[in-house]
């Protein structure tokens, strides 16, 4: 089947033009089935692009370039309901219809941050395209923001972006946290595809994909994001994640979030980031991570989060990465397990501590732990179930594992394949 594509940018193109109306419109057009051409040139967002299903955007590389706009902002007023559409602020005149906005206080953190696009301003009233996911409370620190993410995908599928730069002008713009926003940003969304981009000085994160399914990261670079590189979670099942760079973000290189199911992590670099090189946490189970470079970040290479829970970190698989020249700051070692691990095996992995700090260390001893043919330098400081050979049969691990029965949790059992 051949799908539609239109072309958009210069003045030749379908719908002539750079900035965030003429990419949407050319999007909507091909909406269910096509692709959106990009001219080279600098795409000026004033507000997100929004992805449909079916439709690929396919840029020139790093001739193409997505930037965000300088962002405006403003206390709240009021005290404003949850499912409210709508927003009341102190300065209305900074603000315009078709503008993106983030809204939150002291304690709508996370998915409880709302992100929308302002339709109407009057008075101090700011009317919004989606409803506030939680009350907000001006005596609560209360802020709307002109930020959003500069590519996102609600509710899709089957769709994908290829081959440009999203360009964050993070020293002007106020940060947005991952549950909410990123460079590129996707909610319940199955089967996108995200290869070829550069996501750079955004002040958030680089790339963020929560509650889907079957998402590919492949081939990407994130760098210098004020948040982690790449931040798959929200339950989301079987991601893969290839080939991507992730350089110098304030946060981790990778952050595996709540939940993350059957997902395959290989030939990876994560290298100068402010965090550790990967982290992982609670819920997230059968992971493959193989062949990955985590070097020169500031705490582990390696890091399991503290949690506390007894299914943290299950049926992992670290095979043939090399974690070298890592700081360890706080955790003092390569690979810190923060938390007990269980069904957990080291295959192949070349670990080198630094001068004085152990190569692998944990704060909680490990249940199940398998170490077999690593290249170690430096102390392995732990105690408890650690075993020096292969279990008997390896835990299923990685994408090739997934099943539909394992979405159940995201509403959508046997409704997506692999």
């Amino acid at each position: 089947m051949v799908y539609p594509f239109v072309t958009a940018g210069a003045e030749n193109t379908d719908y002539p033009g750079f900035d965030n109306k003429t990419l949407q419109t050319a999007v909507d057009a091909v909406a269910g089935g096509g692709e959106v051409r990009l001219s080279a040139g600098t795409y000026m967002m004033h507000d997100s692009l929004r992805l449909h299903s079916g439709v690929a955007v396919r840029g020139q590389g790093e001739k193409t370039v997505l930037f965000k706009a300088p962002s405006v902002e403003s206390d709240t007023v009021s005290y404003l309901g949850v499912g409210h559409f709508e927003v009341n602020v102190k300065n209305p005149e900074r603000f315009r219809p078709g503008m993106g906005i983030y809204i939150t206080d002291n304690h709508a953190g996370g998915f409880y941050s709302t992100v929308a696009t302002v339709l109407s301003v009057e008075g101090n009233r700011l009317g919004l395209s989606r409803a506030l996911c939680s009350d907000i409370n001006g005596r609560a620190g209360g802020k709307a923001a002109s930020v959003f993410p500069v590519i996102e995908g609600y509710g899709i599928a089957d769709s994908g972006v290829f081959d440009l730069v999203v360009d964050g002008n993070r020293e002007n713009n106020c940060c947005i946290n991952g549950c909410r926003g990123a460079g590129i940003f996707l909610l319940q969304s199955d089967r996108v595809t995200i290869r070829g981009v550069k996501v750079c000085n955004f002040n958030g994160e680089g790339i963020s994909f929560q509650h889907g399914v079957g998402c590919v990261v492949e081939n990407n670079l994130c760098e210098n994001n004020a948040g982690n590189g790449l931040h798959p979670g929200g339950g989301s099942v079987a991601p893969l994640l290839r080939g991507n760079r992730c350089l110098n973000n304030d946060g981790d290189g990778i952050f595996y979030c709540l939940r993350v199911m059957y997902s395959t992590c290989e030939n990876n670099i994560c290298s100068g980031n402010g965090g550790s090189g990967i982290s992982v946490g609670h819920r997230d189970n059968h992971l493959l991570i193989r062949g990955n470079t985590f070097e020169g970040n500031r705490r582990a290479g390696i890091y399991y989060r503290p949690d506390g829970y007894i299914d943290t970190g299950v049926a992992v698989i670290f095979e043939n990465n090399t974690v070298r020249g890592n700081l360890g700051e706080k955790y003092g070692a390569q690979v810190y397990f923060g938390s007990a691990a269980r069904e957990v095996c080291l295959f192949g992995n070349t670990i080198a501590a630094q001068p004085g700090q152990p190569a692998v260390a944990a704060g909680a001893a490990p249940e199940s732990l398998y170490l077999d043919k690593n290249i170690i330098s430096g102390e392995i400081a732990l105690s408890g179930g650690v075993y020096r050979e292969r279990p008997a049969a390896p835990p299923p691990a990685g994408c090739e594992f997934a099943k539909p029965e394992h979405s159940r949790h995201l509403g959508r059992p046997g409704k997506t394949p692999f």
